[in-house]
């Protein structure tokens, strides 16, 4: 659907929290480390559909955003 993750897998507890929530499901991700994009001040970073989500989202957050179903 677009959604790209940013974050610091390396450093960032954050980043690997969420990493954590999708398990191995995480290989389908498009995920993108944060420097890739100037201006990502929070890790992680979703961005879907040209907006910025901060921080760890929750499956339902995620559905919600992208019209995927859970």
């Amino acid at each position: 659907k677009g959604a790209v993750m940013y974050g610091a897998m390396n450093w960032c507890k954050y980043t690997q929290a969420q990493r954590g929530m999708f398990g191995n499901s995480f290989k389908y991700l498009d995920y993108r480390e944060f420097n890739e994009l100037d201006g990502i001040k929070t890790t992680p970073t979703w961005v879907i559909n040209g907006k910025w989500n901060e921080n760890v989202q929750s499956f339902e957050s995620l559905a919600s955003l992208t019209g995927c179903k859970l």
